[in-house]
């Protein structure tokens, strides 16, 4: 953060005995109850590892945005790996972004496969000339709108 690299390394030889520590600084000895990835720390002095921070108006201090005990514990010994996004939203971006390229590169590529054996010496109208380049807008859109909207699937 603001260019600081900081360091953690987390020492246990069972849920009884954690260590945490920052940059070779102890930062928590104690206990965690409960389950590995949802445990809740215990400092040794019987209170909670961290404070309970209240952001009002979205107004973060520094120090709330560095991890939290209980979270860095939860991450190395939980095993639990959450992702994000939906791979199968690589398909349909993938094919409209092919389509696009298609277009782009050779425009008269969709009128000769719609309209070329039916029509001879013919040009596309104005129609479908607008209609190509709204559709291309369109696609420009929705490619990153798909990779958004992926990105909310678990």
């Amino acid at each position: 953060m603001n260019g600081e690299t900081i360091q953690y390394r987390i020492v246990t030889s069972s849920q009884e005995n954690v260590q945490i520590y920052q940059d070779d600084r102890k930062i928590f000895a104690g206990q965690a109850i409960g389950e590995p990835g949802d445990a809740v720390l215990w400092a040794e002095n019987g209170q909670l590892a961290d404070d309970i921070n209240v952001v009002v108006n979205g107004e973060y201090q520094q120090q709330d945005l560095l991890p939290t005990c209980q979270w860095l514990y939860n991450i190395a010994v939980g095993g639990r790996m959450e992702t994000r996004g939906n791979l199968w939203f690589l398909l349909p971006m993938g094919l409209l972004a092919l389509v696009l390229f298609l277009d782009i590169k050779f425009p008269l590529l969709f009128w000769n496969l719609s309209h070329g054996l039916a029509v001879q010496g013919g040009e596309p109208s104005e129609w479908y000339c607008t209609m190509q380049k709204v559709s291309r807008d369109l696609m420009e859109v929705g490619i990153p709108l798909l990779a958004l909207i992926s990105f909310w699937q678990h």
